[in-house]
């Protein structure tokens, strides 16, 4: 079978056409695209700050607005944190109530004694939250604390302070036991009011 040939046309290449510059255009080509390039450099950059400077200024009237202050703390209103019954992140939570737990501690302590004398009882609340990368981290700690004197010491007239406690942490909005914390230096005591602490309610 005969093979055809390619023809002289098809395997022709063609030669580039050499043009001559004329004087002083190549120049002008290099300086136009310095001067292009300068220019989009500059809008680029303009760009970039005018956006940095407008998100630090968006962050810093958000911060403002929310009341963190420099450290990225802020305190919680108690009646916010109340309506919103849902509990902090802060803390691990025990599923019982850190209410009913502290108000049988406390009558237990004041009717029990153990050989100290019931000074004062006091509630107070710290609702608060930190601003981090993500969610912010909240904590709503309400404690009832229970201050205790050895009698004693009081029978002695020690002017010694006292600073032996009970200490009983809730959550705020939900009531979720968060901690129990007490300081006495009566071991007898101690192993009492924890017993309470874990069996009266």
């Amino acid at each position: 079978m005969p093979v055809s040939q390619p023809s002289a046309a098809a395997t022709t290449v063609n030669q580039p056409t050499v043009h001559t510059p004329l004087p002083g255009k190549g120049r002008s080509n290099v300086l136009l695209f310095v001067v292009i390039l300068f220019i989009v450099i500059t809008t680029l950059a303009s760009v970039i700050i005018s956006c940095a400077v407008n998100a630090t200024s968006l962050e810093s009237k958000f911060d403002t607005a929310v009341g963190y202050d420099d450290y990225g703390y802020r305190d919680l209103n108690e009646a916010e944190v109340i309506a919103a019954r849902e509990h902090c992140s802060g803390f691990d939570h025990f599923d019982t109530d850190g209410r009913e737990i502290s108000r049988s501690v406390i009558q237990f302590i004041e009717k029990e004694e153990y050989g100290y004398t019931f000074i004062s009882q006091e509630t107070y609340g710290d609702n608060y939250e930190f601003k981090q990368d993500g969610d912010p981290l909240t904590f709503y700690e309400t404690v009832e604390s229970v201050y205790l004197t050895p009698k004693a010491a009081k029978e002695a007239g020690s002017d010694v302070d006292s600073y032996e406690y009970v200490d009983i942490n809730y959550d705020t909005a939900t009531g979720e036991l968060h901690r129990y914390v007490s300081y006495l230096e009566d071991q007898e005591a101690t192993l009492a009011f924890l017993k309470q602490f874990f069996t009266g309610y």
